[in-house]
Protein backbone atom coordinates (compact mmCIF):
# COMPACT_ATOMS: atom_id res chain seq x y z
CA UNK A 1 0.00 0.00 0.00
CA UNK A 2 1.10 3.56 -0.66
CA UNK A 3 0.10 6.09 2.01
CA UNK A 4 0.63 9.81 2.51
CA UNK A 5 1.07 11.38 5.94
CA UNK A 6 0.62 15.09 6.60
CA UNK A 7 2.25 16.66 9.62
CA UNK A 8 5.06 14.12 9.37
CA UNK A 9 7.35 16.24 11.53
CA UNK A 10 4.85 16.21 14.38
CA UNK A 11 4.50 13.78 17.27
CA UNK A 12 1.68 11.66 15.81
CA UNK A 13 2.61 12.03 12.15
CA UNK A 14 6.20 10.96 12.79
CA UNK A 15 4.99 7.84 14.61
CA UNK A 16 2.59 6.91 11.81
CA UNK A 17 5.32 7.27 9.19
CA UNK A 18 7.55 4.96 11.25
CA UNK A 19 4.77 2.38 11.65
CA UNK A 20 3.98 2.38 7.93
CA UNK A 21 7.66 1.99 7.02
CA UNK A 22 8.02 -0.87 9.50
CA UNK A 23 4.97 -2.52 7.96
CA UNK A 24 6.59 -2.37 4.54
CA UNK A 25 4.27 0.23 3.02
CA UNK A 26 5.34 2.88 0.55
CA UNK A 27 5.14 6.26 2.28
CA UNK A 28 4.89 9.88 1.16
CA UNK A 29 5.85 12.07 4.12
CA UNK A 30 4.62 15.65 3.78
CA UNK A 31 6.92 18.19 5.41
CA UNK A 32 7.20 21.95 5.42
CA UNK A 33 10.27 23.45 3.79
CA UNK A 34 11.85 24.29 7.15
CA UNK A 35 11.40 20.81 8.64
CA UNK A 36 14.35 18.42 8.67
CA UNK A 37 13.90 14.94 7.26
CA UNK A 38 14.77 12.31 9.92
CA UNK A 39 17.81 10.29 8.95
CA UNK A 40 15.88 7.04 9.51
CA UNK A 41 13.54 7.92 6.63
CA UNK A 42 16.21 8.38 3.98
CA UNK A 43 15.66 5.88 1.22
CA UNK A 44 12.56 4.57 3.00
CA UNK A 45 10.04 7.39 2.48
CA UNK A 46 9.38 9.88 -0.30
CA UNK A 47 9.53 13.46 0.99
CA UNK A 48 7.08 16.04 -0.34
CA UNK A 49 7.59 19.65 0.73
CA UNK A 50 4.39 21.65 1.08
CA UNK A 51 2.67 24.40 3.04
CA UNK A 52 -0.82 22.92 3.17
CA UNK A 53 -2.44 26.26 3.96
CA UNK A 54 -1.43 27.65 0.56
CA UNK A 55 -3.11 25.04 -1.63
CA UNK A 56 -3.88 21.35 -2.26
CA UNK A 57 -0.85 19.01 -2.28
CA UNK A 58 -2.04 17.42 -5.51
CA UNK A 59 1.27 15.86 -6.57
CA UNK A 60 1.70 14.16 -3.18
CA UNK A 61 -1.47 12.13 -3.80
CA UNK A 62 -0.23 10.46 -6.96
CA UNK A 63 -0.74 6.66 -6.70
CA UNK A 64 -1.65 7.03 -3.02
CA UNK A 65 -4.47 4.93 -1.52
CA UNK A 66 -4.90 6.67 1.84
CA UNK A 67 -3.78 9.89 3.49
CA UNK A 68 -3.38 10.19 7.25
CA UNK A 69 -4.06 13.86 7.95
CA UNK A 70 -2.14 14.64 11.15
CA UNK A 71 -1.04 18.21 10.41
CA UNK A 72 -2.51 20.69 12.90
CA UNK A 73 -1.76 23.66 15.12
CA UNK A 74 -1.83 22.01 18.54
CA UNK A 75 0.80 23.88 20.51
CA UNK A 76 -0.60 27.03 22.18
CA UNK A 77 0.38 30.19 20.35
CA UNK A 78 -0.38 33.88 20.65
CA UNK A 79 -0.95 34.01 16.88
CA UNK A 80 -4.67 33.32 16.46
CA UNK A 81 -4.47 33.13 12.67
CA UNK A 82 -2.12 30.13 12.94
CA UNK A 83 -5.01 27.98 14.16
CA UNK A 84 -7.24 28.85 11.22
CA UNK A 85 -4.39 28.45 8.74
CA UNK A 86 -3.12 25.10 10.03
CA UNK A 87 -6.34 23.48 11.24
CA UNK A 88 -8.98 24.67 8.77
CA UNK A 89 -7.29 25.85 5.59
CA UNK A 90 -4.82 22.97 5.65
CA UNK A 91 -7.61 20.43 6.12
CA UNK A 92 -9.53 21.87 3.19
CA UNK A 93 -6.40 21.67 1.01
CA UNK A 94 -5.75 18.04 1.91
CA UNK A 95 -9.35 17.01 1.31
CA UNK A 96 -9.44 18.83 -2.04
CA UNK A 97 -6.36 16.90 -3.16
CA UNK A 98 -7.73 13.62 -1.80
CA UNK A 99 -11.07 14.11 -3.55
CA UNK A 100 -9.39 14.84 -6.87
CA UNK A 101 -7.21 11.73 -6.53
CA UNK A 102 -10.02 9.59 -5.07
CA UNK A 103 -7.94 8.85 -2.00
CA UNK A 104 -9.52 7.85 1.31
CA UNK A 105 -8.65 9.90 4.40
CA UNK A 106 -8.05 9.26 8.10
CA UNK A 107 -8.46 12.66 9.72
CA UNK A 108 -7.04 13.38 13.17
CA UNK A 109 -9.46 15.54 15.10
CA UNK A 110 -9.45 15.65 18.91
CA UNK A 111 -11.56 14.79 21.92
CA UNK A 112 -11.30 18.52 22.55
CA UNK A 113 -14.13 19.18 20.08
CA UNK A 114 -16.54 17.91 22.76
CA UNK A 115 -15.02 20.21 25.38
CA UNK A 116 -12.41 18.65 27.65
CA UNK A 117 -12.62 21.75 29.84
CA UNK A 118 -15.99 20.67 31.28
CA UNK A 119 -17.04 17.52 33.13
CA UNK A 120 -18.46 14.61 31.12
CA UNK A 121 -20.04 11.34 32.19
CA UNK A 122 -20.91 8.38 29.93
CA UNK A 123 -20.51 10.52 26.79
CA UNK A 124 -19.75 9.25 23.29
CA UNK A 125 -19.27 10.43 19.70
CA UNK A 126 -22.81 11.84 19.57
CA UNK A 127 -22.08 14.34 22.35
CA UNK A 128 -22.45 17.94 21.12
CA UNK A 129 -19.44 19.99 20.16
CA UNK A 130 -18.27 22.58 22.68
CA UNK A 131 -20.51 25.64 22.46
CA UNK A 132 -19.06 28.14 22.73
CA UNK A 133 -15.59 26.82 21.97
CA UNK A 134 -13.21 27.75 24.82
CA UNK A 135 -10.28 28.76 22.61
CA UNK A 136 -9.12 29.06 18.98
CA UNK A 137 -7.72 25.51 18.97
CA UNK A 138 -11.07 23.91 19.82
CA UNK A 139 -12.94 26.34 17.58
CA UNK A 140 -10.82 25.47 14.54
CA UNK A 141 -10.82 21.72 15.21
CA UNK A 142 -14.62 21.91 15.20
CA UNK A 143 -14.48 23.92 11.97
CA UNK A 144 -12.20 21.29 10.43
CA UNK A 145 -14.76 18.58 11.24
CA UNK A 146 -17.39 20.66 9.45
CA UNK A 147 -15.08 20.81 6.45
CA UNK A 148 -14.90 17.00 6.64
CA UNK A 149 -18.70 16.82 6.56
CA UNK A 150 -18.74 19.05 3.49
CA UNK A 151 -16.35 16.74 1.63
CA UNK A 152 -18.20 13.63 2.69
CA UNK A 153 -21.20 15.20 0.99
CA UNK A 154 -19.08 15.45 -2.16
CA UNK A 155 -18.31 11.73 -2.06
CA UNK A 156 -15.02 11.58 -0.14
CA UNK A 157 -14.50 8.75 2.37
CA UNK A 158 -13.15 10.32 5.58
CA UNK A 159 -12.74 8.50 8.89
CA UNK A 160 -12.36 10.83 11.88
CA UNK A 161 -10.38 9.97 15.00
CA UNK A 162 -10.88 11.98 18.20
CA UNK A 163 -8.02 10.94 20.48
CA UNK A 164 -7.63 12.02 24.07
CA UNK A 165 -4.34 13.28 25.48
CA UNK A 166 -1.64 11.57 23.39
CA UNK A 167 1.58 10.99 25.31
CA UNK A 168 4.79 8.98 25.25
CA UNK A 169 8.33 9.09 23.82
CA UNK A 170 8.85 12.02 21.48
CA UNK A 171 6.18 14.23 23.04
CA UNK A 172 7.26 17.64 24.31
CA UNK A 173 4.41 17.69 26.83
CA UNK A 174 5.51 14.37 28.30
CA UNK A 175 9.08 15.69 28.49
CA UNK A 176 7.86 18.80 30.31
CA UNK A 177 6.03 16.70 32.90
CA UNK A 178 9.13 14.55 33.41
CA UNK A 179 11.27 17.65 33.83
CA UNK A 180 9.01 18.99 36.59
CA UNK A 181 8.84 15.63 38.35
CA UNK A 182 12.63 15.25 38.31
CA UNK A 183 13.01 18.70 39.83
CA UNK A 184 11.13 17.37 42.83
CA UNK A 185 7.90 19.33 42.78
CA UNK A 186 4.75 19.60 40.70
CA UNK A 187 1.53 21.56 41.12
CA UNK A 188 -1.84 20.04 40.18
CA UNK A 189 -5.01 22.13 39.87
CA UNK A 190 -7.88 20.80 41.95
CA UNK A 191 -7.87 17.58 43.93
CA UNK A 192 -6.35 15.41 41.23
CA UNK A 193 -9.19 12.90 41.53
CA UNK A 194 -10.67 13.54 38.09
CA UNK A 195 -10.34 10.92 35.34
CA UNK A 196 -8.04 11.69 32.41
CA UNK A 197 -8.41 10.16 28.95
CA UNK A 198 -4.86 9.37 27.92
CA UNK A 199 -3.77 7.44 24.86
CA UNK A 200 -0.22 6.19 24.45
CA UNK A 201 1.35 7.10 21.11
CA UNK A 202 1.68 3.53 19.79
CA UNK A 203 -1.95 2.83 20.68
CA UNK A 204 -3.28 5.83 18.78
CA UNK A 205 -1.18 4.78 15.79
CA UNK A 206 -2.78 1.34 16.03
CA UNK A 207 -6.22 2.95 16.01
CA UNK A 208 -5.34 4.94 12.89
CA UNK A 209 -4.20 1.83 11.01
CA UNK A 210 -7.43 0.06 12.00
CA UNK A 211 -9.49 3.06 10.90
CA UNK A 212 -8.02 2.72 7.43
CA UNK A 213 -8.30 -1.06 7.24
CA UNK A 214 -11.82 -1.72 8.63
CA UNK A 215 -14.49 -1.23 5.96
CA UNK A 216 -17.21 -0.46 8.51
CA UNK A 217 -15.25 2.61 9.64
CA UNK A 218 -16.01 4.48 6.42
CA UNK A 219 -17.27 8.02 7.10
CA UNK A 220 -17.50 7.39 10.85
CA UNK A 221 -15.97 9.18 13.85
CA UNK A 222 -14.28 7.41 16.75
CA UNK A 223 -13.22 8.53 20.22
CA UNK A 224 -9.92 6.87 21.09
CA UNK A 225 -8.18 6.55 24.45
CA UNK A 226 -6.62 3.77 26.50
CA UNK A 227 -9.53 3.52 28.95
CA UNK A 228 -7.18 2.96 31.90
CA UNK A 229 -9.34 5.04 34.26
CA UNK A 230 -6.37 7.04 35.55
CA UNK A 231 -6.88 10.14 37.64
CA UNK A 232 -4.59 13.14 37.31
CA UNK A 233 -2.87 12.17 40.56
CA UNK A 234 -2.51 8.56 39.40
CA UNK A 235 -0.83 9.58 36.17
CA UNK A 236 1.72 11.93 37.68
CA UNK A 237 2.59 9.50 40.47
CA UNK A 238 3.01 6.59 38.07
CA UNK A 239 5.24 8.61 35.75
CA UNK A 240 7.31 9.67 38.77
CA UNK A 241 7.63 6.06 39.93
CA UNK A 242 8.72 4.95 36.46
CA UNK A 243 11.40 7.66 36.54
CA UNK A 244 12.52 6.57 40.00
CA UNK A 245 11.75 9.91 41.65
CA UNK A 246 9.54 10.87 44.57
CA UNK A 247 8.45 14.48 44.02
CA UNK A 248 6.25 16.63 46.21
CA UNK A 249 2.84 16.85 44.56
CA UNK A 250 0.84 19.84 45.69
CA UNK A 251 -2.73 20.72 44.82
CA UNK A 252 -3.78 24.30 44.18
CA UNK A 253 -7.32 25.68 43.88
CA UNK A 254 -8.58 25.55 40.30
CA UNK A 255 -9.61 29.21 40.50
CA UNK A 256 -6.07 30.22 41.42
CA UNK A 257 -4.54 28.12 38.65
CA UNK A 258 -6.97 29.57 36.10
CA UNK A 259 -6.15 33.12 37.20
CA UNK A 260 -2.43 32.45 36.87
CA UNK A 261 -2.87 30.92 33.42
CA UNK A 262 -4.98 33.90 32.32
CA UNK A 263 -2.14 36.24 33.26
CA UNK A 264 0.31 34.09 31.31
CA UNK A 265 -1.95 34.21 28.25
CA UNK A 266 -2.22 38.01 28.41
CA UNK A 267 1.53 38.34 28.80
CA UNK A 268 2.17 36.04 25.85
CA UNK A 269 0.00 38.15 23.58
CA UNK A 270 1.66 41.37 24.68
CA UNK A 271 5.15 39.91 24.26
CA UNK A 272 4.24 37.91 21.14
CA UNK A 273 5.48 34.70 22.70
CA UNK A 274 3.73 31.36 22.95
CA UNK A 275 2.22 30.74 26.43
CA UNK A 276 3.73 27.93 28.51
CA UNK A 277 0.42 27.43 30.34
CA UNK A 278 -3.19 28.15 29.34
CA UNK A 279 -6.53 28.14 31.11
CA UNK A 280 -7.61 25.29 28.89
CA UNK A 281 -4.68 23.13 29.98
CA UNK A 282 -5.55 23.85 33.61
CA UNK A 283 -9.16 22.85 33.01
CA UNK A 284 -8.19 19.57 31.33
CA UNK A 285 -6.18 18.58 34.41
CA UNK A 286 -9.11 19.38 36.70
CA UNK A 287 -12.18 17.95 34.90
CA UNK A 288 -13.61 14.46 34.49
CA UNK A 289 -13.35 13.17 30.93
CA UNK A 290 -16.05 10.52 30.93
CA UNK A 291 -16.05 9.36 27.30
CA UNK A 292 -16.74 5.81 26.11
CA UNK A 293 -14.63 4.02 23.50
CA UNK A 294 -17.31 1.36 22.92
CA UNK A 295 -17.68 2.38 19.27
CA UNK A 296 -13.94 2.07 18.59
CA UNK A 297 -13.88 -1.29 20.36
CA UNK A 298 -16.93 -2.62 18.54
CA UNK A 299 -16.38 -1.27 15.04
CA UNK A 300 -12.60 -1.05 14.76
CA UNK A 301 -11.73 -3.86 17.14
CA UNK A 302 -9.54 -1.33 18.95
CA UNK A 303 -7.67 -2.63 21.98
CA UNK A 304 -4.72 -0.76 23.50
CA UNK A 305 -1.87 -3.12 22.58
CA UNK A 306 0.65 -1.36 24.82
CA UNK A 307 -0.24 -1.73 28.49
CA UNK A 308 0.11 1.13 30.95
CA UNK A 309 3.12 -0.47 32.64
CA UNK A 310 4.88 -1.00 29.33
CA UNK A 311 4.02 2.53 28.17
CA UNK A 312 5.49 3.96 31.36
CA UNK A 313 8.64 1.83 31.03
CA UNK A 314 9.20 2.87 27.42
CA UNK A 315 8.65 6.52 28.26
CA UNK A 316 11.02 6.38 31.23
CA UNK A 317 13.72 4.84 29.01
CA UNK A 318 13.27 7.63 26.48
CA UNK A 319 13.48 10.31 29.18
CA UNK A 320 16.59 8.69 30.68
CA UNK A 321 18.36 8.24 27.35
CA UNK A 322 17.39 11.69 26.05
CA UNK A 323 17.09 13.92 29.14
CA UNK A 324 14.75 16.89 28.68
CA UNK A 325 16.55 20.21 28.36
CA UNK A 326 16.78 22.21 31.56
Amino acid sequence: MRAAVTGSAGFIGRAIVAALIDRGDSVVALLRKDHVEPAAWRGRADIFRSDLATGPPTEAMRDVEVVFHCAAQVRPTWEREAYSRNNVQATRSVLEAALAARVRVVHFSSLAVHGEHIDHRDANESAPFANPPPNPYVETKIESERVVEEFRGRGLNVVVLRPGWVWGPGDSGTASIARQLRRGRILIPGRGSNVLHLVYIDNVVGAALLADRVAAAQNEAFIVHDDFGLTTDDFFRKVAAALGVNPTIRHVPVSLALAGAACIEVGSRLMRRDPFLTRYQVAILARNQGFSIAKARGTLGFRPEVTLDEALARTARWITESPPAK
